[in-house]
């Protein structure tokens, strides 16, 4: 039986050598055991390998050999058993190493190749970390003032993003001051810990890292747990590892977010102040054609084309306040659908956007339209799909004129910046507005004191002149017998007629039309009559068919237009032929002045007298529109085009 065991003990032997000499990673002083036990056991038994004759020499063995044999084998397998555990343990040891610096190495390179993204790289960070260290948790700390703010979170630690603690009292403040790798294995008994604010957080166990770059400390790097004893000194090492490396790429991905917000920021701004710089020149030029004198008309259409281009929108407009208050006229805009401008209107008050502007008496921003409460939504902006509008009011004189608006779209919510723009615009036109009401006024009282002076002349001079004119006759008639005094009397007596007929032109002028409908053909055909006889030209009236003006004062504009473009054409244009037609075509009433003269507008004088401003004003007054064509050798043509509403 003892035979048998030796022989057993042998054989395991070989196996247990066979076996670690396969290992990776062996003990030499194991081998060299079990060779010498092999040794030892073939002296007792030199004839095991065959098997030949070992029965025989076995019983021939001393009994006393066989025990001591027994005891050697038992020896001889316990160490065999307590080195393979150890070869064992050694070799998952390095296995694990050899996974943890792979993990390492490819965290790293990882974090080096993530890109500028801060949180994008600290996000990265904290989860490798967790997954280095298999961690429940990881977070990174940073530096504010006298705290560190929990700035990303992953796993456990994701739901305490924006925690703060104190650097004087935490373990991370520490581990910072100390600028070493700090290990906790119980917050429950850590004197270091901030015990409440683990206890608050669920906190066991962590491993704190510090976080410097360029010589100066940046935050932490934390992997927690809820359990005990949860983290080891290899994990300890492997974040000590890291630690460096990731202090230099947060330092690096914050720089360069920061440059790229800096360049941003510039960028930003320079499109800013190109789009400043756009709206002072829109509303430069825009000034400058209202301080030449531009008519309302064209300076509404200038601004309405501009705004959307500025400030790209869709659609433009402007309303007019109508006399009674209640209603909002679209006078002029740019995008609506065709018949929509010059003809549909918005209910002022709360009804609309720009009656809710004028009752608010500021600036309004509307960001959605679909959500509005403030007001009704007019079926207009729906029917153009407006989303997003601003509105502002335009002043006048003694209530506004009306309501300037962009509208676009797109959701979008309009700057301070728009609205200023807005504004500005909105104030130009203002200006002319108010310079035109002004007018108006002057106009109106000019010609309230020209009937006067009209009437004056006509019921007070005239029959002065007329009276004296009849005493003259009666001395005529008393000078009978004195040839030369008579003579005398009558060249006198002529005098007066002259004086009266001249006088009664002046009060003719000054008061030209008539209040019935023909008035307006009777006064031009006198007009040019006397224009032929007073300036001894050729001036001729021509009205194809009878062109009735119901409305007085159209009439009288109308007139003064004509009077002022004969008087221009002699005085700039040393005019010899004029032609002054009316003719009414399609709803259309067209009053046409022609001279075959220089051409008025090349003169210098002419564009700096009142003469032309006077009639573009007077023009813009009735709602017609003025156009001025001047031609080398084809004289120059006064159109004016009155729209009649009958």
């Amino acid at each position: 039986m003892a035979i048998v065991f030796s022989t057993g003990v042998y054989k395991f032997a070989r196996q247990t050598m066979t076996t670690v000499v396969k290992c990776k990673s062996f003990n030499p002083l194991l081998l060299s055991n079990v060779k010498s036990s092999s040794i030892t056991a073939r002296k007792h038994h030199p004839q095991s390998e065959d098997g030949k004759g070992c029965r025989a020499r076995s019983h021939r063995a001393h009994a006393g050999g066989g025990v001591a044999l027994s005891k050697s084998g038992e020896e001889l397998e316990a160490r065999v058993q307590k080195h393979t555990a150890q070869l064992t343990r050694a070799n998952e040891a390095l296995r694990q190493d050899a996974e943890q610096l792979s993990a390492i190495i490819a965290t790293q390179h990882d974090i080096a190749t993530a890109g500028h993204n801060f949180m994008a790289v600290m996000t990265l960070i904290a989860e490798r970390a967790q997954k280095l260290t298999r961690a429940m948790g990881a977070a990174i700390e940073l530096i504010e003032r006298d705290e560190l703010v929990y700035r990303v979170g992953t796993g456990a630690a994701s739901r305490h993003v924006g925690l703060r603690l104190a650097i004087a009292s935490s373990l991370s403040g520490k581990c910072m001051r100390l600028n070493e790798v700090l290990r906790c294995d119980d917050t429950e008994s850590d004197p270091r810990v901030n015990r409440e604010a683990c206890r608050k957080i669920g906190l066991r166990s962590m491993v704190v890292v510090p976080l410097y770059h360029n010589g100066g400390p940046v935050g932490v790097l934390k992997v927690l747990s809820t359990q005990a004893n949860a983290f080891s000194e290899r994990d300890a090492q492997a974040l000590q590892l890291m630690a460096g490396l990731i202090g230099a790429a947060m330092s690096n991905a914050a720089e360069s977010e920061s440059r790229q917000e800096l360049l941003a920021e510039r960028t930003s701004a320079v499109a800013a102040l190109e789009t400043r710089a756009r709206q002072q020149n829109a509303i430069a030029q825009l000034s400058q054609h209202a301080l030449e004198g531009c008519g309302l008309a064209v300076l509404l259409e200038d601004a309405v084309a501009q705004i959307p281009r500025i400030l790209d929108v869709e659609y433009c407009s402007v309303l007019e306040l109508l006399p009674d208050g209640k209603e909002l006229f679209l006078r002029a805009g740019t995008g609506w659908k065709e018949g929509c401008v010059g003809h549909a209107k918005l209910v002022a008050g709360r009804e609309s956007p720009a009656g809710f502007t004028l009752s608010s008496s500021s600036p309004v921003i509307i960001e959605d339209l679909r959500t509005e409460t403030r007001f009704r939504k007019p079926r207009l902006l729906l029917d153009h799909g407006v989303v997003s509008a601003v509105a502002v009011i335009i002043h006048g004189r003694s209530k506004p004129y009306g309501v300037l608006g962009a509208y676009t779209i797109k959701r979008r919510k309009f700057t301070n910046d728009d609205v200023h723009f807005l504004q500005s615009v909105a104030n130009v036109l203002a200006a002319v507005i108010d310079r035109r009401q002004l007018e108006e006024e002057l106009l109106a009282i000019s010609g309230r004191e020209e009937q006067r002076i009209g009437q004056d002349l006509h019921d007070g001079v005239c029959q002065q002149l007329a009276g004296i004119e009849f005493r003259n006759s009666a001395l005529v008639q008393q000078l009978a017998k004195n040839e030369e005094a008579k003579a005398e009397a009558m060249l006198v007596g002529e005098l007066i007629r002259d004086a009266t007929r001249q006088v009664r032109f002046l009060a003719k002028g000054l008061s030209p039309v008539q209040l019935d409908a023909n008035g307006l053909m009777s006064a031009l055909e006198e007009l040019t009559s006397n224009a032929s006889k007073l300036f001894n030209i050729s001036c001729r009236f021509e009205c194809p068919r009878p062109v009735l003006v119901g409305d007085n004062t159209v009439a009288t504009h109308l007139y003064r237009i004509a009077q002022e473009a004969i008087t221009n054409a002699v005085k700039h244009g040393e005019a010899r032929y004029i032609v002054v037609s009316l003719s009414d075509s399609v709803g259309q009433l067209k009053l046409r002045i022609w001279n075959g003269g220089a051409g008025f507008l090349a003169s210098a004088s002419a564009k700096s007298g009142l003469g032309l401003r006077i009639m573009q004003y007077r023009a813009e007054m009735i709602g017609a529109t003025l156009k001025i064509v001047s031609a080398n050798g084809k004289g120059t043509t006064v159109a004016c085009t009155f729209k009649i509403n009958r």
